[in-house]
């Protein structure tokens, strides 16, 4: 009787755990009612087309991360090529067309470069939610992306198309403004064949180069032969390049210390030259040549009235200083002339490196840049693309989100903006523009787009969104 007892003890204790554990058991079942034991197919299901959803994660990822080819591989220039030009891109012959085709690549691909660069900055902790997608015809889709970052909320309305089996984007519209209707804008009245011919200048090769050397501060570089050549323009201008009918113009200039100087050390003090001309932060990033750390500064400043689309190149070597500054006058010129820029600081070389020339990283935040240098039926088939190369979106993009609540759009921050134009000795003013033949100062402000010089290619039709608002301010050297 003793050993029954235990044993009725140990079953008692079974049958309560075990009612314990059955409601679940039976809320589950309960909660699976109703539930078809299969789905029939509906008519023409062995004809659906994959979903749009994995191209657009991987659009919207690249864009997100800095990764300007991961969106160039998800856009179709084609169907741009024919929402814009429509007809007239019909009487093209196939030359004219792959020779339009592989301009528009190269300037979609600065477009997405710029626009990804600018999105990475203001995507940091952000938080991302995606509508289901809207078709048309199930070969057009639509999704919505709203983005709520730390500088405020933003939508991203993707259009894309179902052509040469796959998905792609063809048009986006962001904070409202629709990229192919802002490209039309900014092309104006320039028709067909004119906007062929503006793209030339950027995009042909350049056939043979010229070397700009300076023995004194170690540094040479190439450039395009066709360009105009000036050295040895004052103790700290060392060479003035200009070309492309004035649309281009570098000075490299020059400063020497007492002491060697960290990236950091020369940022700060270019940065407080220049925050008297309202500079506005676009992206900057860090380079490195042989372990010399080298800053890269896109940003807006003005002078004279006038505004100068500027990137900056900050070179310490010790206890010299060398900043190469790319001017341009408007910010489309400065995306066009990326390759133009990035071919010439390709050829960069330091012939002479101080030791003890500092060390600098950048906050951890930025390491995700890139490190070297963006309705209606949808008209007849595009040419085929079957290389299908890199490339962004053209001229007229919304480029960047306006700022957040509160915020003063794209004005930098004097305690962590991007450095601004180099130091001139004893100068108060930013290093000016292109210098007058026998000068031995630096000469007046940048390329005057006058009544007498040739137009610049299509620009965003004056309806730029303020810089900036990517968070510009949290990020310096």
């Amino acid at each position: 009787m003793e050993r029954k007892l235990p044993v009725f003890l140990v079953l008692v204790t079974l049958l309560i755990a075990g009612g314990m554990v059955s409601p679940p058991v039976q809320a589950q079942i309960s909660d699976a009612d109703g539930l078809a034991l299969d789905i029939p197919e509906p008519p023409g299901a062995r004809q659906e087309l994959p979903s749009p959803i994995p191209m657009i994660y991987e659009f919207v990822g690249g864009l997100m991360g800095g990764d300007q080819d991961r969106c160039l591989l998800n856009f179709d220039v084609a169907t741009f090529l024919a929402l814009t030009f429509g007809a007239p891109l019909k009487r093209l012959n196939p030359s004219e067309y792959q020779e339009l085709y592989a301009y528009q690549v190269q300037v979609q691909r600065n477009e997405f470069r710029f626009l990804s660069r600018i999105m990475h900055r203001m995507a940091k902790d952000a938080r991302f939610n995606y509508s289901n997608p809207r078709f048309h015809n199930n070969v057009q889709s639509k999704v919505v992306v709203n983005m709520k970052t730390t500088k405020g909320n933003h939508s991203l309305e993707l259009y894309a198309r179902y052509v040469n089996d796959r998905w792609a984007i063809y048009d986006y519209i962001l904070d409202g403004k629709r990229f192919t209707q802002g490209f039309k804008e900014g092309l104006g009245s320039l028709k067909l064949d004119g906007y062929i011919a503006s793209l030339r200048p950027f995009y042909d090769e350049f056939s043979g180069t010229r070397q700009v050397k300076n023995d004194e501060y170690g540094i040479s570089l190439k450039v395009p032969s066709r360009f105009q050549l000036k050295e040895k323009l004052g103790p700290n201008l060392l060479a003035s390049v200009s070309g492309l009918d004035g649309q281009f113009l570098v000075h490299v200039q020059a400063a020497q210390y007492s002491a060697p100087q960290t990236l950091t050390q020369v940022a700060t003090e270019i940065k407080e030259t220049i925050l008297p001309f309202k500079p506005r932060l676009y992206d900057q990033w860090k380079t490195d040549i042989a372990g010399v750390d080298i800053g890269n500064v896109l940003f807006q400043f003005e002078k004279n009235g006038k505004l100068l689309f500027t990137h900056m190149v900050i070179i310490p070597m010790g206890a010299k200083l060398v900043v190469l500054n790319f001017y341009h006058s408007t910010l489309q010129l400065m995306k066009h002339l990326t390759n133009v820029r990035e071919k010439m600081l390709d050829s960069l070389n330091l012939t002479k490196i101080e030791a003890n020339a500092g060390e600098l990283s950048l906050p951890g935040d930025d390491l995700g840049l890139p490190a070297s240098p963006g309705t209606g039926e949808i008209p007849a088939e595009p040419p085929s693309d079957d290389g299908f190369p890199q490339a962004p979106p053209p001229p007229t993009a919304p480029e960047i989100p306006p700022p957040g609540p509160g915020e003063e759009p794209g004005m930098l921050d004097p305690d962590a903006g991007p450095p601004p134009p180099p130091p001139d000795e004893g100068a108060e003013e930013p290093p000016p523009p292109p210098p007058d033949e026998g000068t031995e100062e630096p000469p007046p402000p940048p390329p005057d787009m006058g009544s007498e010089e040739p137009p610049p290619p299509p620009d965003e039709g004056g309806d730029l969104p303020p810089p900036d608002a990517g968070g510009g301010s949290d990020v310096s050297f």
